[in-house]
């Protein structure tokens, strides 16, 4: 294993627990070598084995700190083994929708691992991990146990689509049916950009499910989350469903199909979701349940959004189309904002418009997504259900 030298201060940061590499922490940063497996070292003294892959404005990720761990097949094999091990009480639990590898939080950065009822999918979050990719598909195959066929996505690629990986996918499928609790997801497995379906929405889906029944429901920006589909299968009367996306369309479309739901109760629209607010107050539209997953930045002809920014006013555009006693659902998944500062704003933008509300459940990164405390201190992923007074 090649030898690299860092510093005094990347020394205090490694030993520390932190686990991203920095550029500035090479005292020479021509040693990168994307791929690399490496000994970070001061002089004589052993810090930590990593690996070099650019990702999140890093360039690498800690493997061990321990000096005698070889990095092999057995060290990854443990990794996974562990990994796998913890997902076992949310498939005894019928749960067969699931994270089964997380990246970092459960000790391996750059890649995850989503099962969809054995339809398992790898997404390689950078290039020098994907460089490790025949030892550790190898790997993770040992490790599986029962599972249908394996497919990979590399995310680091632009353009990158899922496919099969041939050496672990005797029956390879373009799409597969799945179901979670009592609403079936058509998920896309090969050819696809994404697989139509993010798992870390799913306590929300399960939510949103159990509270539409006879409710007009409105959904704004739920491309990949699963809860328009779980709203129209809770029992509601009538769905408006908006996202400027054709991508959101098509597959709103398809799980209606999947489902034998009436397409004529649900209204599917591929427009801004601004536009819509606007024509809703406009025509006094309203909506019993709300879901609103909240993007980082979007801009249309007419809008841009923020979420830093603009969340204040997005909430207020949503109150006004809430009946009383609405019930709402504001979700996001990003770094970009912490779940205190993303409730705050939430509520000063309601009290601000008058409107009593009480704050309901909120939501994490579920138990299949584990987090590394000593790089983030929460997950991406967060969530609150509003009821309108």
């Amino acid at each position: 294993m090649k030898k690299i030298e860092i510093t005094g201060k990347a020394v205090k940061k490694f030993e520390g627990g932190y686990p991203q590499i920095s550029e500035k922490d090479l005292v020479n940063p021509a040693d990168f070598s994307n791929g690399e497996v490496v000994a970070l070292v001061k002089g004589d003294h052993f810090v930590a084995s990593a690996y070099f892959g650019k990702q999140a404005g890093g360039i690498g990720w800690i493997l061990s700190r321990k000096e005698n761990q070889s990095i092999d097949d057995n060290f990854f094999g443990h990794l996974f083994s562990q990994a796998f091990s913890k997902r076992i009480l949310l498939q005894d639990e019928g749960i067969d929708i699931h994270r089964m590898f997380n990246g970092q939080g459960d000790g391996l950065a750059g890649l995850t691992i989503d099962s969809y009822d054995g339809q398992d999918v790898i997404s390689w979050e950078n290039s020098g991990i994907y460089q490790l990719r025949s030892q550790l598909i190898s790997v993770i195959i040992n490790q599986l146990g029962d599972y249908q066929n394996l497919y990979e996505y590399r995310q680091f690629e632009h353009g990158s689509e899922i496919k099969s990986v041939e050496s672990a996918s005797p029956d390879p499928v373009s799409s597969a049916n799945v179901l979670e609790g009592e609403v079936t997801y058509p998920v896309s497995l090969q050819n696809a950009k994404t697989t139509g379906l993010d798992v870390v929405y799913r306590d929300v889906r399960q939510d949103v499910f159990d509270q539409a029944q006879d409710k007009i429901g409105l959904n704004l920006f739920y491309e990949g989350t699963g809860v328009a589909n779980a709203m129209i299968g809770g029992g509601t009367v009538k769905t408006v469903n908006v996202d400027d996306s054709n991508r959101a369309k098509s597959q709103l479309i398809n799980e209606i199909d999947a489902n034998g739901y009436t397409i004529g109760a649900q209204e599917v629209r591929k427009m801004s979701v601004f536009g819509y607010l606007d024509y809703a107050k406009k025509h006094n539209l309203k909506f019993d349940l709300i879901t609103v997953n909240v993007p980082v930045f979007v801009r249309d002809k007419k809008d841009r959004f923020e979420i830093k920014k603009d969340l204040g006013k997005l909430v207020n555009a949503v109150s006004e189309v809430a009946n009383q006693d609405a019930s709402i659902f504001f979700t996001t998944d990003t770094n970009k904002m912490n779940s205190k500062k993303f409730r705050s704003e939430i509520s000063d933008a309601f009290t601000q418009s008058g409107i009593n509300v009480n704050f309901g459940k909120t939501y994490a990164n579920p138990s299949d997504f584990p987090i590394d405390t000593d790089y983030e201190r929460e997950g991406s992923f967060k969530g609150i259900n509003v009821q309108i007074k």
